[in-house]
């Protein structure tokens, strides 16, 4: 196990680089580029807040209902990007696996990282919304960074667990 990670620290320059192709490439044919990745998950917030709060009258006294399932959907939606995306990375670039000599483990962590800078769009767009609507920040803040890591370790493993079995 640590064999396999020393090596994908080695090839680090590798995996964010297919990070970064990825995300270009996601990104480049949508009419609205970049913006789609602010767009897409307002969009699905939407339909969430009107599902909860008029067909269902579920109501949050104290935020912001729509902010509230800010802070669930897009951590979910990391998820389940990531997970999707990464299943079916390793046939996609089938060829790059062929032909280059590289760790099979980084094409779907690639996955993950480019999934990783949607995510930090979104983190932003939560936190200028927190600022907007002046809900105070507690110092509880400062465990994200740790909470951020061990969602990428778990979605990580989800990962390569899910193309492992999707090569199979």
């Amino acid at each position: 196990m640590v064999k396999y990670i020393r090596n994908i620290i080695r090839q680090r320059e590798l995996l964010f680089h297919l990070a970064l192709v990825d995300f270009k490439l996601k990104y480049r044919n949508p009419f609205l580029g970049v913006l789609w990745a602010v767009i897409m998950p307002l969009l699905s917030i939407s339909i969430y807040w009107w599902l909860f709060s008029s067909l269902m009258s579920i109501r949050i006294e104290k935020y912001p209902f729509f902010i509230y399932m800010m802070t669930a959907v897009f951590p979910w939606m990391y998820l389940q990007s990531s997970v999707l995306s990464a299943s079916t990375s390793l046939i996609d670039k089938g060829t790059l696996v062929k032909r280059v000599n590289i760790p099979r483990e980084i094409i779907p962590l690639s996955v993950v990282v480019s999934n990783l800078l949607n995510f930090f769009i979104n983190l932003t767009l939560l936190f200028i919304l927190l600022i907007v609507f002046k809900i105070g920040i507690s110092w509880n803040i400062l465990l994200l960074p740790l909470v951020i890591l061990m969602q990428i370790t778990l979605i990580a493993g989800f990962s390569l667990l899910a193309s492992a079995l999707n090569v199979k």
